[in-house]
């Protein structure tokens, strides 16, 4: 993992060279932001790129130049800002996060390069402190999209569903959890009830997710699966043998992380069912580098 500490008197040039961008956009992006942690005394900046698969070989080649995703955060540990380039470092996106006096995020918005703006989101909390609603409205201030959650006792998101324009549930996902309050299944529908995507989780010893796998299924519906009765339910057991035609493909992304439990690297693969056996095609590498303020 790259990990930088930085104080008042650190050349920026370290920084930019961890970028590769001294001379674009990304790297003046990246001059400001630790700026930012200067005169806040604290904070974090997260540097992510993201590199795409250019082959389908073990061992992988993934293409230069990444994408980079800048985000600054405050000493609080909330991120206040990100910025988002393509590849060569061209600048495509800044989003700013505004929060409450009690630290609940109340608006984002994101501009383009002029500052034009291009998408503002608004969220919506219970008695709880849990978020309900988030809309989703265009630069001209219109309604685009939206999305309702429900929670559980525990503060757990169990039912989370997006609407588009109209009042028709596009995406409808439940949650499901083990007895530790830890996410291990995702069950997504279309519009029609039938089942789209099935997503479940593996945990480390100490509780991080280390590894997500996604199955696509060409809308599947309950009456394929073993353990149902009701399309409406979401507490069923979707076992489905991947051997069989039932899905389209699947998807696992691999995290690792650093001694100090923070995510370095994911890796995410897909797999196709070709001549009767499951084939590996490497999608995209994503890796993550920390820049932190210290007083000196």
């Amino acid at each position: 993992m790259e990990k930088y500490i930085i104080n008042k008197y650190l050349l920026i040039s370290l920084l930019l060279f961890s970028l590769g961008c001294s001379q674009n956009n990304a790297g003046l992006q990246m001059q400001a932001y630790t700026d930012n942690l200067v005169q806040m005394k604290g904070g974090k900046i997260v540097i992510e790129k993201g590199y795409l698969a250019s082959n389908f070989e073990k061992p992988p080649y993934f293409d230069e130049p990444p994408y980079i995703h800048i985000y600054l955060y405050n000493p609080d540990g909330r991120v206040v800002e990100s910025s988002y380039f393509v590849s060569g470092g061209k600048y495509y996106m800044r989003t700013i996060h505004e929060y409450d006096m009690n630290g609940k995020e109340i608006e984002n918005v994101s501009y383009d390069p002029k500052g034009v703006l291009l998408i503002r989101w608004v969220p919506k909390y219970d008695s709880n402190g849990n978020r309900v609603e988030l809309s989703i409205y265009d630069s001209k201030g219109e309604l685009r999209e939206w999305t309702t959650t429900t929670f559980n006792s525990s503060g757990n998101e169990i039912v989370k569903s997006s609407y588009y324009k109209a009042d028709e549930v596009v995406v409808r996902i439940a949650t499901s959890y083990d007895s530790n309050g830890k996410k291990i299944k995702d069950i997504s529908r279309s519009s029609g009830s039938d089942i789209t995507t099935v997503t479940t989780y593996k945990y480390n010893s100490s509780g991080y997710e280390i590894e997500k796998s996604t199955d696509h299924y060409e809308s599947v519906s309950e009456n394929k699966t073993s353990n149902t009765n009701s399309s409406n339910r979401d507490d069923f057991e979707y076992s489905v043998d991947r051997s069989e035609n039932n899905i389209l493909y699947y998807e696992n992304t691999i995290h690792k992380y650093d001694d100090e439990n923070q995510i370095i690297e994911d890796v995410r693969y897909l797999y196709q069912f070709e001549s009767g056996q499951w084939k590996e095609y490497p999608r995209m590498k994503t890796t993550y580098e920390y820049v932190y303020y210290e007083e000196g």
